[in-house]
């Protein structure tokens, strides 16, 4: 894992210098304890590109220890999602690894090595909901899983979305357009993530 965090490294290095950066990080509660982290950066090249990196690590023990790894990398341009790239490691080894790439008019997904095509434009996606409050949106594409899920405003700034597959929704908080707060019910765990 060392060798990822080296990669990522570089990486926010290398587009750091390339535009404007701005870098938000947040502590992950488990049972209101601090089990972890999560470091969101974003890169606006020009008018036209902008580029998210999404790192986090959670540490947990509850039958046995887990420490989970979970990167994204997604590229939007005049805000449209042009790629993305999403791994997560459960205690070292590969746990599930998705890469969604727009062709043309349709999006080319593979999710742990199953492959589909997905036909609709995609505007608003997962690694948005850190850096843009989704204003006007109702639904939103998983990077993760390759589903579109419905998002719904339940009062100001604060919204809810629901997963089609298992019916658990997170909740959104939001400040000035950047989250704040996230209520993450969609996994094996419930956890939440505040902005430091």
């Amino acid at each position: 894992m060392n060798i990822i965090k080296k990669i990522t490294a570089i990486l926010l290095l290398t587009v750091t210098f390339n535009g404007f950066s701005q870098t938000y990080n947040y502590d992950v509660f488990y049972k209101n304890v601090k089990h972890g982290f999560l470091t969101v950066t974003y890169v606006n090249e020009d008018s036209d590109i902008l580029k998210v990196f999404i790192r986090s690590e959670v540490k947990i023990k509850v039958i046995s220890k887990i420490d989970f790894l979970y990167t994204i990398q997604s590229v939007f341009q005049k805000e449209q999602l042009l790629n993305s790239s999403v791994v997560s490691y459960i205690n070292g080894n590969l746990h599930s690894k998705s890469n969604t790439l727009k062709d043309k008019k349709k999006y080319l997904i593979t999710i742990n090595g199953h492959k589909y095509e997905f036909d609709k434009e995609i505007l608003y996606s997962g690694s948005l909901l850190y850096i843009k409050e989704p204003v006007n949106y109702n639904e939103i594409y998983s990077e993760t899983d390759g589903l579109k899920k419905s998002i719904k405003q339940t009062e100001p700034n604060i919204y809810q979305i629901i997963n089609p597959k298992t019916g658990k929704s997170n909740k959104y908080y939001y400040e000035t357009g950047i989250l704040k707060k996230a209520e993450i019910n969609d996994a094996l765990l419930s956890f939440k993530i505040v902005k430091i």
